[in-house]
């Protein structure tokens, strides 16, 4: 009894599992997910895209290469944004397979123009942030940082007053101009100014001065002649200005001791006696202290022939100031005093202007110059205070 119940369990056993294989054997694939293949997914367009850029006198000449590297077209126009430049595109149907789609690995170019401002060349770069789009896509956005290359530069310009001296110990100011002469502002800083003939460097304008382009400051110094100057017979001095960065080029400028001749302190009415130098003339010596040509004769009765006086004997001036100024004897470009003194003839020079600069006559100049071209480097001699004389 107990054999046959063992015998018909294991039956009833081996028939369940036998249904159990026959059910789902049976059922579809559809009622199974679990036997259903995975979907392939749906390709979706992707925009990248690349900024490159030429700066072309004060233009920035972007370009932006706007690719698809997805799986899928997209349809155009492609329309790139940028926040500060303007930029133009293309259509679509002018690249790969002219169709109105950039399809994948299709790229196109588009362009933009942007005109360099101050604001950019003070701060010395152009920053840009740029997307590209089409039909939905969006590429990432590009930032593009752009140098920009700054000129700084300082000019120098100096003007002396007067132009030209004629003692030791006489006054010149310098009037200092600094310009900004770069493209980019200058400072705050203070401006400073070295000039070999004023001694240690000193200020101009104040500490905290800012030169935009193309401005100005202004200041000035002072400056003695010397006994060597009247010597030399010129005063040349170099000057730079920095503001601690930025250094201008050297500046030089030079006055000559001037033409003009200086006023005597002699007492009008008084008599002198004139040792006489080479090159002077009996009634010129008369005309340099302003005194009366036919009493400076008369006064010198022991010369043989007033028109013919030798250098190192003396004569006698009477009443001197009674015809016109009293100048006396000038030092000339020789660095002899003389009532006819030298003069080198400078490349701007005419005979009016020579005879102007020492109150003389211009016929007569050339009168006591025969021959003498009117020629850079060139000596003369000036009968000074022959003004109105012929």
């Amino acid at each position: 009894m107990t054999t046959s119940f063992r015998v018909f369990s294991l039956g009833v056993i081996i028939a369940l599992v036998l249904s159990a294989c026959n059910l789902f054997t049976g059922a579809s694939e559809a009622d199974n997910p679990a036997l259903q293949e995975n979907p392939l997914p749906t390709p979706v367009p992707t925009l990248t895209m690349t900024v490159t850029y030429a700066i072309v006198d004060q233009t920035i000449n972007y370009s932006y290469l706007v690719s698809n590297t997805g799986g899928a077209p997209v349809a155009g126009p492609v329309i790139v944004t940028d926040d500060k430049v303007p930029v133009s595109c293309p259509n679509v149907t002018t690249i790969g397979n002219l169709d109105a789609n950039l399809d994948t690995d299709e790229a196109l170019s588009c362009t933009g123009f942007y005109a360099i401002t101050q604001t950019d060349l003070d701060a010395g770069s152009v920053t840009t942030l740029s997307t590209a789009s089409a039909s939905g896509s969006v590429s990432l956005g590009i930032t593009t940082v752009v140098p920009v290359e700054q000129t700084r530069a300082l000019t120098l310009s100096k003007t002396p007053d007067p132009l030209t001296f004629n003692s030791a110990g006489q006054t010149i100011i310098y009037t200092y101009v600094i310009t900004n002469s770069g493209d980019v502002a200058l400072g705050p800083a203070q401006f400073t100014v070295n000039d070999d003939k004023i001694g240690s460097a000193f200020n101009c304008g104040s500490g905290d001065a800012t030169l935009a382009p193309g401005e100005t400051i202004s200041c000035s110094a002072t400056y003695l002649t010397t006994e060597a100057d009247l010597t030399t017979g010129s005063v040349t001095n170099n000057a730079i200005v920095t503001d601690g960065t930025t250094t201008s080029d050297i500046t030089t400028s030079t006055i000559n001791r001037g033409n003009t001749p200086t006023p005597s302190t002699l007492t009008p009415g008084s008599t002198i006696q004139h040792t006489v130098v080479s090159g002077e003339w009996l009634w010129q010596i008369a005309r340099c202290y302003g005194a009366d040509p036919k009493r400076v004769i008369a006064a010198n009765s022991q010369l043989a022939d007033p028109a013919e006086i030798s250098p190192g004997i003396t004569v006698t001036v009477p009443d001197i100031g009674s015809d016109r100024a009293i100048f006396g004897p000038q030092q000339g470009s020789d660095s002899i005093l003389s009532c006819a003194p030298k003069y080198t003839i400078q490349s701007d020079d005419t005979w009016a202007s020579i005879a102007s600069s020492f109150t003389a006559s211009p016929t007569l100049l050339q009168e006591v110059n025969p021959g003498v071209a009117l020629s850079a480097g060139n000596v003369v001699r000036v009968p000074i205070n022959s003004e109105g004389d012929t």
